[in-house]
């Protein structure tokens, strides 16, 4: 791609017309005029109405969903003036503090209802609680080890981890995700044997005091899901999708204790199985994810073409942009950027030219690291 002064060959998923933005040099009137002309290409509810109104029926969902897409690229490319202007400093103070508030509730809330459900179980002689119990003893012990791995991976020692500890915590998310996994499948075969030899159906001992009990979990951990379910931070997302888990295990899982006692006994070894098999599932899917984030998984063409933004706009002096890619870091990304400067020019220039680009990229929330790498053409082989 062309930088400003240059032809653009190349408007990535945008409809026509985007490279009729003018480069500009990065004062706030500039971006005042940036920011107008993107907004003329945003469509609007009623402009997007006459637009499907147009359009058949087979090809408007695709039509709206381009341009939901589109909409939402453009807001993030009118984010990026902050980072242009200056006044943003990617201060993350206030979302940690959130974050580390979100965890220490969570670890908190799984010691008390582990208690709880301990209680709960032992009373009722569930197979459907057992396995809810069985999910509160795995969320003490993981929560303390999110807990650690999310601490562990703020600290920073430059001599032994000269690239941070990032992947602590989806190391620990893999991990996580294995035990659970692990337990559910022993429930599992628990709840099979039970299934094949049933055994005599029985009412449950003391039975509001394991409905009030289930049913004060399944309202805690619904509020602790909606607390966390916002949070950017890996940790407090792996403990949403814990807390969702919880909802689903007790909740259910009260339906199949008292199915059990109340109508056949194997209803509760049937919801046994199917909640193990849930949990296996999802937190299978959360091990894959992270897997592959440690793997190093291309980014999305959102934040690519985000970094094109800002280096497009970055320097009137950079010639073209040549390469530009980033992969996952844990559970963030590592950018790298090729960008053509003129051959005569000073190494002082074309460092602070590259620094200020670098410095940049690295204020967005999604980048842990960037590399910019500067040459003086653009002919030759694919950047190494």
């Amino acid at each position: 791609m062309s930088a400003p002064g240059h032809t653009v060959t190349e408007d990535g998923d945008l409809e026509a017309g985007f490279d009729e933005l003018a480069p500009l040099s990065p004062n706030d009137s500039d971006w005042d005029a940036i920011n107008s002309q993107l907004v003329g290409h945003k469509k609007s509810g009623p402009e997007l109405e006459t637009l499907l109104s147009g359009t058949s029926s087979s090809r408007r969902p695709a039509v709206q969903r381009f341009y939901a897409q589109q909409n939402d690229l453009i807001d993030a490319f009118m984010e990026t003036q902050h980072i242009h202007r200056g006044v943003f400093t990617n201060d993350r103070t206030v979302e940690d503090a959130q974050a580390q508030k979100a965890l220490n509730l969570s670890f908190a809330a799984n010691v008390v209802l582990l208690a709880v459900r301990l209680g709960i179980a032992l009373v009722s002689g569930s197979l459907s609680l057992l396995i809810a119990t069985l999910d509160a003893v795995l969320d003490v012990i993981s929560s303390a080890m999110l807990y650690w791995t999310s601490r562990a991976s703020k600290k920073a020692n430059k001599y032994l981890y000269p690239v941070g500890q990032e992947r602590m915590e989806p190391l620990g998310i893999i991990v996580f995700s294995v035990i659970m996994a692990t337990a559910c499948i022993s429930v599992l075969a628990e709840s099979i044997k039970a299934l094949i030899n049933p055994p005599a159906q029985t009412d449950i001992p003391m039975l509001w005091v394991v409905v009030g009990g289930t049913v004060g979990v399944v309202l805690m951990k619904l509020a602790l899901f909606l607390y966390c379910r916002g949070s950017l931070n890996p940790a407090v997302r792996a403990f949403a999708l814990d807390h969702l888990n919880d909802v689903l295990v007790n909740g259910i899982g009260l339906g199949g204790a008292l199915l059990g006692a109340k109508v056949a006994t194997y209803w509760d070894p049937v919801i046994a199985i199917s909640l193990s098999c849930w949990v296996v599932w999802s937190w299978g899917g959360q091990a894959r994810e992270h897997i592959l984030n440690l793997v190093g998984r291309s980014a999305p063409p959102e934040l690519l073409q985000k970094l094109t933004f800002l280096a497009y706009h970055h320097d009137l002096r950079v010639r073209y942009i040549d390469t530009v890619r980033a992969y996952t870091f844990g559970s963030t990304f590592i950018a790298e950027v090729d960008i053509v400067l003129p051959a005569d020019m000073s190494l002082r220039e074309a460092h602070d030219i590259g620094e200020s680009l670098q410095m940049k990229f690295e204020m967005l929330p999604e980048v842990a690291r960037a590399f910019v790498h500067l040459d003086h053409e653009a002919t030759h082989a694919p950047e190494h």
